[in-house]
């Protein structure tokens, strides 16, 4: 009888381990499969990614220090700096400390403080703008933000909260409580 009573107990205990390590594997295997999407696959120092259209004529270029790349979630950039061409010549510019790139490339998201400014030949064409949390659409040549914006020209200062840019025609929308000064 002692015989079986042991047999049982250790029956019993290989059973209990079995099931206890099962469990332990699969609490370990979830977490890491779930962690995996948010640790970058790659990354690369002095980014520089270049589009053209058709004729091979350059339609922006965006840089940064570092991006960090991600297989499940937006890419992160350090030091962005967005160049837009218009007829082969650099025309707008946007530089930020830090940005977001959507896993389709289509848009990059720049939160904080961002710094837009426009290339001028002639000091009265000459613009700059600073706002903040600003989204860009490369492909599209646009830009807007909800948050306060400062607008400087040669002739004053214009304040707003948001802003839409579409930069292809030179047009800037101020969304609200816009107020001016001019020198």
């Amino acid at each position: 009888m002692r015989t079986y009573l042991t047999l049982f107990w250790l029956l019993l205990l290989a059973g209990g381990t079995t099931w206890l390590l099962k469990t332990l594997e699969q609490q370990t295997l979830v977490p890491s499969q779930i962690q995996t999407g948010y640790v970058p696959d790659y990354a690369m120092v002095d980014f520089v990614s270049t589009a053209t259209d058709e004729s091979g004529q350059i339609v922006y270029q965006l840089q940064a220090y570092l991006l960090k790349h991600y297989p499940v979630i937006n890419t992160e950039l350090v030091q962005p700096y967005l160049v837009f061409y218009q007829k082969g010549q650099p025309l707008w510019y946007v530089r930020a400390e830090q940005a977001r790139l959507s896993l389709d490339g289509s848009t990059v998201y720049m939160p904080g403080k961002v710094w837009l400014w426009r290339y001028a030949s002639k000091a009265s064409d000459w613009l700059q703008m600073f706002a903040n949390n600003m989204l860009v659409k490369p492909d599209e040549a646009y830009a807007e933000s909800h948050a306060p914006v400062t607008v400087l020209t040669h002739t004053g200062v214009t304040d707003s909260q948001g802003l839409k840019m579409f930069m292809r025609h030179q047009q800037v929308d101020l969304l609200s409580q816009v107020k001016s000064t001019y020198e």
